[in-house]
C-alpha cells in the first residue's frame, strides 16, 4: 500500500486512516460497492462495547481505510462519529476550521495503547480563495500515534545518554496524566510543574517545558544527575544542550507528519499567529454574543420595536466593520441610526421604490444555497442604484433580505460603505444572524399586534368592536365633561337581515354587512366613531355636534343608506335599520346608562314601524320592560302549552259548504285571555322563536286532523302558513315529513301557504323548496297576492295550486271601482293559469255577491266564521253535515 513507505519513514507513526463521509441516502449504494472487496460489508457500530450494525442517521464517519490492516482490520466499516465524543470534538474543529487537529490523550482504539490522533480534513477541488464552509467535505485523513512506542523510537535513534530520565504528561478527559517516563509509567495524576528555562539546585538537574500540539496541551520534564563541580559549567551547558536536543526531537517527531524538520519553526510561528487570531476571534465572538442577547433580552422585555432594530443594526455594523447599516421594512419605513442624515433623508424618499425592488428579488435571493449580497457601486459625481440617484458620499451597498417562517419578505437590511464592500463568509454569517433576529422580532410584533387587533376590533368588518368602544366612549366622556361639550350615542339594528342569512346564507350575509359598513362610513365625519358590537347591530358615536338637529340629520342619512338595495348573488336584497339615540348629559353620564337608554330607543323605533329613528325618552324603559315581560312569557308559552291553534273554515263559492280549513295560531295567556297573532308574532320573529312557533302549529294541526277523521269529519285540505325563516330552513322537508308520519296523516290533506315576498326573495332556492314541498304530496298557495312583487312569468315558474287575495283588495270591493277591476283581473289570470282562487276578509253578502259574480272559488271571514278551537270547529261542522242530511 502506498502508506507503507511512511510508515517506514516515520516510525513514531503508528499507523493511518482514512473516515470517508456518507449520508444516509448513500449508505446502500455504499456498502453494496464496498462488498466487493469485503464480502458482507455493513456499517458498524459500536456502543456500550457491543458491535452492531449502525442506526440510521444523517450521516456517518465510516473507516473505510486503516494501515496496517493486520493489526487493526476490525476497524474497517466502523462509524467512527459514534466511538466518542473526544474523536467527534476533533473531526469537527478540523472540519470547521480546515487545519489538522489532534485529540486529547487518549486510549488508542483497536490497539489499547496510549496516544492520539491528528484528523486533517479532505475537501474536492474548488477554486482557490474558496472559503472553507463553502467547500465539499468528504472525509479525513487520520495519522494514528502512540506515545510510548513514538518517544522510545525517537529517543534511541537519537542516541541520548541512558542515564537521562524522561517524563512527558499529557490531557485527557480528566486532566493531566503522565503519558511516558524512561522509567515505569505510574497513573498517578497531579498538576505539571511550572515552566522553567533554569536549572535547579536540587540533587538532580532538571528541566520542563510546555508546548502546543494543534490544540492540545503537553508538558515535557528532564532530569539527570548533578556532575562533579569542577565540571559545573560544561555540566549545565551539556544538560541544557541535552535537553534542548530531546525538546527538538519531540517536536520533530510529533510535527513529521505535517512538514519537514527544516519547516517547523514557519509552522511554530504559524501556529503562534493562529492561535493570536484565535484568541482575537474568540474575543470577538463573546462580544457578538454578548451583544446578541442584550438583543433578545430587549426582545424578550418587550422593548420598542424602533430600539430593537437599532441594537441590531449597531451589532451588524460591528460585525461587518466596514460601514453604516440601515433596514428599510415592508411598510417602506426607514431606519439607520448612523447613516449619514443626507443619505438616510434620500433613501426614505425613495423607500417606496427601494422595497419594490428588494421584495421583486427576495425570491432570487432566497433560492440561492448561501446569503448573497447585491451590490451596485457608485460613480464620481452621484450614486446610481438600480435607476435610483442618490447621494455622493457612498462608495457601495449591499442588501440583504429579512424573511418571515413562510418566506414571506419583512423588509431587507443594507450595508453602506464608502468603500467597495468586500462581503466575507464571517460577514455574511453576521448578517445572516442580524436578518434572522429581525425577522423573528418583527414577526412575533406583527403577531402581537394582530392579536390586539383581534381583541379590540370586529375581524369581518375591522371596525372597532364592544370593548374598544367602551373604552373609546369612556375618554369622550373625560373629554366632554371637562370641556363642558354634549356627546351622542347611536344604537343601531339592521332590519330584515336574519331574513337575509336565512335566504342566501352567512357569506351573503358577511358581505351585507362589509357594504352596509362602508355605506355608514360615507355618512360620518373623520372624528366620528362607529363600531360593530353583535350581528346586525352597530353603535356610533358623535362627538361635539351643533345642535340634536345635526344628530337627527346624521341619523336620517343612515336610514336612507340603509334603504337601499344591495346585490346579493345576483338578487336585490333590501334591508333597512333601526335607530335610537341617547346623549350626554340629558339621558346619562356614564357608558352603561348611555348604551342601556340607546338600546331602548331603539327597540322603540322597531316597535312603531322600523327604518326610523327614536330619541330616547324616559317612557321607553317601560317599553323596554314591557319587551323583556313579552319576551320571557312567550318562551314560558312555548314551555306550559299556551300556543294554541284555531280554524277558520275555507267556504265554497258556490255551494256553501266547508271545503277546507285555514290554522291560525293563538296565544292563550294564562292571564290576559286569547291574544291575537299580531300582538306577538313579530316579535317571535325578531327574538329566534317562529320556527320554534311554526313547529308547534304543525304539529297541533296533525293532531287535531286525527281527531276530525276519528268522528267522521271531511274537512279537506288545512292550510298552514310558514314563515321566512321557516322557508329558507334546508331541514324543513326532513321536519314536515317526520311530523306527518308520526300523527298518520296523509300528506294531501294539507296545504302550505307562502308569501309572495318570500318567494320573490331568492326564485331558484323558493322553486327547489316548493318542488321538496309539492313531492310529499302537500299543495301550495300564494297568501297574500297582489301586495308582493310576483308577475305573471314568476307565477308560471311556481309549483302553486292556489292564488289567496289579500284582505285589503276585498274590504271595498262592492264600491271601490278600482278594488273591483284588480279583484276581476287577478280572478281571470289566476284561472288562466288553472290556479285555485280563495278570497280572504269576507265579511258581508255583498263582497261575496262581487266574488261570486268573477267566478272566485273560495272564501273566509267574518261573513261565515271567525276562528274557531278545535273542539269548536267538531261541533260547528257537525251541525252542517246534519243539516245537510
Amino acid at each position: 500500500m502506498f502508506t507503507a513507505p511512511l510508515l517506514k519513514r516515520a516510525p513514531f507513526v503508528q499507523g493511518f486512516a482514512f473516515h470517508r463521509i456518507v449520508l444516509e441516502s448513500e449508505r446502500a449504494a455504499f456498502e453494496k460497492a464496498r462488498n466487493k472487496e469485503f464480502p458482507g460489508f455493513r456499517i458498524l457500530q459500536i456502543q456500550g462495547g457491543i458491535e452492531s450494525v449502525a442506526d440510521s442517521r444523517a450521516f456517518y464517519r465510516v473507516i473505510d481505510f486503516i494501515e496496517p490492516l493486520d493489526v487493526m482490520a476490525s476497524a474497517i466499516g466502523h462509524d467512527a462519529h459514534v466511538l466518542g465524543s473526544t474523536f467527534t470534538v476533533a473531526a469537527f474543529n478540523a472540519q470547521t476550521t480546515g487545519q489538522p487537529q489532534a485529540t486529547p490523550l487518549l486510549t488508542l482504539p483497536y490497539i489499547k495503547q496510549s496516544g492520539f490522533l491528528i484528523f486533517l480534513p479532505l475537501y474536492r477541488a474548488a477554486p482557490p480563495g474558496t472559503a472553507v464552509a463553502d467547500k465539499k467535505h468528504y472525509g479525513f485523513a487520520v495519522a494514528i500515534f502512540a506515545v510510548a512506542e513514538s518517544i522510545s523510537k525517537s529517543l534511541a535513534s537519537s542516541g541520548v545518554a541512558t542515564h537521562l530520565n524522561l517524563k512527558l504528561y499529557g490531557k485527557d478527559a480528566k486532566g493531566w496524566v503522565e503519558a511516558y517516563a524512561t522509567r515505569q509509567p505510574t497513573v498517578e495524576r497531579h498538576a505539571p510543574l511550572p515552566v522553567v528555562g533554569h536549572l535547579y539546585d536540587m540533587t538532580d538537574l532538571q528541566y520542563a517545558k510546555d508546548f502546543n500540539l494543534l490544540n492540545t496541551p503537553w508538558q515535557l520534564r528532564l532530569s539527570m544527575p548533578r556532575p562533579p563541580p569542577l565540571k559545573e559549567h560544561i555540566a549545565s551547558l551539556l544538560t541544557l544542550l541535552i535537553g534542548l536536543i530531546v525538546t527538538a526531537g519531540f517536536s520533530i517527531y510529533t510535527f513529521a507528519a505535517l512538514s519537514s524538520s527544516r519547516r517547523i519553526r514557519n509552522l511554530v510561528d504559524q501556529r503562534t499567529s493562529e492561535l493570536n487570531s484565535a484568541n482575537a476571534l474568540l474575543k470577538h465572538d463573546v462580544a457578538t454574543r454578548e451583544a446578541h442577547n442584550r438583543i433578545l433580552h430587549m426582545i424578550a422585555s418587550g422593548a420598542p420595536l424602533s430600539d430593537i432594530l437599532d441594537g441590531i443594526l449597531l451589532f451588524s455594523e460591528r460585525a461587518f466593520s466596514q460601514g453604516s447599516c440601515l433596514v428599510i421594512l415592508a411598510d417602506g419605513s426607514v431606519r439607520g441610526p448612523r447613516v449619514p442624515a443626507d443619505f438616510l433623508a434620500a433613501v426614505s424618499a425613495r423607500s417606496a421604490q427601494l422595497s419594490a425592488m428588494l421584495h421583486a428579488e427576495q425570491s432570487w435571493v432566497s433560492a440561492m444555497s448561501a446569503p448573497h449580497a447585491r451590490a451596485a457601486h457608485a460613480g464620481q459625481a452621484e450614486m446610481s442604484w438600480r435607476g435610483l440617484q442618490f447621494p455622493v458620499g457612498i462608495r457601495s451597498m449591499a442588501s440583504w433580505p429579512m424573511l418571515g417562517k413562510s418566506g414571506d419578505w419583512l423588509g431587507s437590511l443594507m450595508m453602506l460603505s464608502r468603500d467597495v464592500l468586500s462581503v466575507s463568509h464571517e460577514s455574511r454569517k453576521a448578517m445572516r444572524t442580524s436578518t434572522d433576529l429581525a425577522g423573528i422580532l418583527i414577526e412575533s410584533r406583527r403577531a402581537e399586534e394582530y392579536a390586539h387587533h383581534l381583541a379590540h376590533h370586529d375581524e369581518l368588518t375591522g371596525l372597532p368592536n364592544r370593548l374598544m368602544f367602551s373604552q373609546l366612549l369612556h375618554m369622550a366622556l373625560g373629554r366632554a365633561q371637562r370641556n363642558g361639550k354634549s356627546l351622542a350615542v347611536l344604537f343601531l339594528d339592521l332590519d330584515r337581515f336574519k331574513h337575509v342569512n336565512d335566504s342566501f346564507g352567512h357569506n351573503a350575509g358577511d358581505q351585507l354587512l362589509r357594504s352596509i359598513t362602508m355605506s355608514f362610513r360615507s355618512c360620518l365625519r373623520d372624528p366620528d366613531t362607529v363600531a360593530r358590537i353583535g350581528g346586525d347591530e352597530f353603535i356610533l358615536m358623535l362627538e361635539d355636534y351643533a345642535d340634536l338637529r345635526h344628530v337627527g340629520e346624521i341619523a336620517e342619512r343612515l336610514v336612507h343608506e340603509a334603504s337601499k338595495p344591495v346585490e346579493i348573488a345576483g338578487q336585490q336584497c333590501h334591508v333597512g335599520v333601526s335607530i335610537g339615540i341617547a346623549t350626554y348629559p340629558a339621558d346619562g353620564d356614564d357608558v352603561d346608562t348611555l348604551l342601556k337608554n340607546a338600546d331602548s330607543a331603539m327597540y322603540r323605533a322597531k316597535s312603531i314601524g322600523r327604518g326610523n329613528y327614536q330619541f330616547y325618552s324616559p317612557e321607553m324603559n317601560t317599553h323596554t320592560l314591557n319587551r323583556l315581560a313579552l319576551e320571557s312569557g312567550l318562551r314560558r308559552a312555548l314551555d306550559q302549552h299556551e300556543i294554541v291553534v284555531h280554524y277558520q273554515p275555507k267556504i265554497s263559492v258556490s255551494s256553501g259548504r266547508i271545503v277546507g280549513l285555514e290554522a291560525l295560531v293563538r296565544w292563550q295567556h294564562r292571564e290576559q285571555g286569547l291574544i291575537l297573532p299580531n300582538e306577538f308574532i313579530p316579535f317571535a320573529e325578531e327574538i329566534g322563536l317562529i320556527s320554534t312557533i311554526g313547529m308547534r302549529v304543525l304539529r297541533s294541526a296533525c293532531i287535531d286532523m286525527a281527531r276530525l277523521r276519528e268522528v267522521g269529519i271531511d274537512y279537506g285540505r288545512v292550510a298552514i302558513n310558514l314563515s321566512g325563516v321557516q322557508f329558507t330552513d334546508r331541514h324543513l322537508v326532513d321536519e314536515v315529513r317526520d311530523v306527518i308520519a308520526a300523527a298518520g296523516i296523509q300528506a294531501r290533506e294539507l296545504e302550505f301557504e307562502v308569501t309572495e315576498s318570500m318567494v320573490m326573495q331568492d326564485r331558484d332556492r323558493a322553486i327547489e323548496l316548493m318542488h321538496g314541498i309539492r313531492n310529499l304530496g302537500i299543495t301550495l298557495a300564494i297568501d297574500d297576492f297582489g301586495t308582493g312583487y310576483s308577475s305573471l312569468a314568476s307565477l308560471k315558474r311556481f309549483p302553486v295550486n292556489s292564488l289567496k287575495i289579500d284582505r285589503s283588495f276585498i274590504v271595498d270591493i262592492d264600491a271601490d271601482a278600482n278594488g273591483v277591476g284588480i279583484v276581476h283581473a287577478i280572478i281571470a289570470m289566476a284561472h288562466t293559469l288553472d290556479l285555485k282562487v280563495i278570497a280572504e276578509g269576507v265579511e258581508s253578502v255583498a263582497q261575496l255577491d262581487v266574488l261570486r259574480r268573477f267566478g272566485c272559488d273560495e272564501y273566509q271571514g267574518f261573513y261565515f266564521s271567525e276562528a274557531l278551537s278545535a273542539t269548536d270547529l267538531i261541533a260547528l261542522m257537525t251541525r252542517q253535515r246534519e243539516l245537510t242530511l
